[in-house]
């Protein structure tokens, strides 16, 4: 099957190595092409699985920086709704993978990226690997599965902090979270991640301590204290995308086939939203005035 956005090379270990690159840009983002073309490759992995697969980029400057916001211009709710449930049918299909898997990360991995490296079993970084998920900066929350995934890796306070203010953490910060397994430099980082998926680490490190965060009466405390001071510093009618990823976490923090269902259906509302719109419109603007 030729590809145009991804590259495959299966080694002697069996290990599939498959390099995302999208034609055409300079980075890497999860357009609709893009994501066709996964399906397509999730499609011959499952009719004959590798012994392990690790999943990377081919740019120099990173991972992948996250949707490609051009497709966000005039959504509508319906619409956007559909898309975002192709991309999260796609990541649960690499989720379900009876194979190692792993996301090896150098440079940028935001938004949609990061939730991308989520699906995978295990998570090597470069040392300088950034991570983030800045959908909020754009009147948006995670839309791919990335509200359920983190809140369920890393105790969901830390997750929703990281959420809520759009911030960026380095690979060693990453790591201490626990988003991250392993750091290494571009020397190491490919034997790394060898020995990650051939050895069994790849495989999900049962943590049951953390279903705590996610219990009821934490998420509707929590939840409580967030909205405090959430509008101490930026009102809802600014940004509903804050406001709208609390109530998600409260409301279906505890189920996570809901959750990633309820992600889908307000990330939909938000991104045909005006609040959404008028960002999406001035991160394009803004990205005009410094090419000129």
């Amino acid at each position: 099957m030729p590809l145009r956005h991804f590259r495959r090379e299966t080694d002697a270990d069996g290990i599939l190595w498959l390099s995302i690159d999208k034609q055409g840009s300079g980075a890497n983002t999860l357009s609709d092409d893009v994501v066709g073309e996964l399906e397509s490759v999730l499609d011959a992995l499952e009719a004959d699985p590798p012994r392990a697969l690790v999943l990377r980029s081919a740019k120099d400057k990173g991972f992948v920086a996250g949707a490609d916001i051009t497709e966000f211009v005039g959504l509508g709710e319906a619409d956007g709704y559909a898309k975002v449930r192709r991309v999260q049918r796609a990541f649960a299909r690499i989720e379900a993978l009876e194979i190692n898997t792993a996301s090896l990360v150098h440079g940028y991995c935001l938004g949609g990226g990061l939730e991308l490296a989520l699906a995978t079993r295990a998570r090597i970084a470069r040392i300088d690997a950034t991570f983030g998920a800045p959908e909020v900066t754009l009147g948006l929350h995670p839309g791919f599965g990335g509200t359920a995934r983190l809140t369920r890796l890393i105790q969901a306070p830390r997750a929703m902090e990281l959420m809520l203010s759009g911030r960026t953490i380095d690979a060693q910060q990453a790591q201490r979270l626990g988003i991250v397994d392993a750091v290494a430099d571009a020397n190491d980082i490919e034997a790394l991640a060898r020995r990650t998926v051939l050895g069994g680490a790849g495989r999900p490190r049962p943590r049951p301590w953390l279903s705590l965060y996610n219990a009821g009466p934490v998420r509707r405390l929590l939840g409580a204290l967030m909205r405090r001071r959430l509008a101490e510093s930026m009102p809802f009618a600014d940004n509903p995308a804050p406001y709208a990823l609390i109530d998600l976490w409260v409301r279906f923090g505890g189920a996570r086939a809901e959750m990633i269902e309820a992600e889908a259906a307000s990330f939909a509302r938000l991104v045909a939203g005006e609040v959404a719109q008028a960002r999406v419109r001035a991160f394009f603007e803004r990205a005009d005035r410094a090419r000129t």
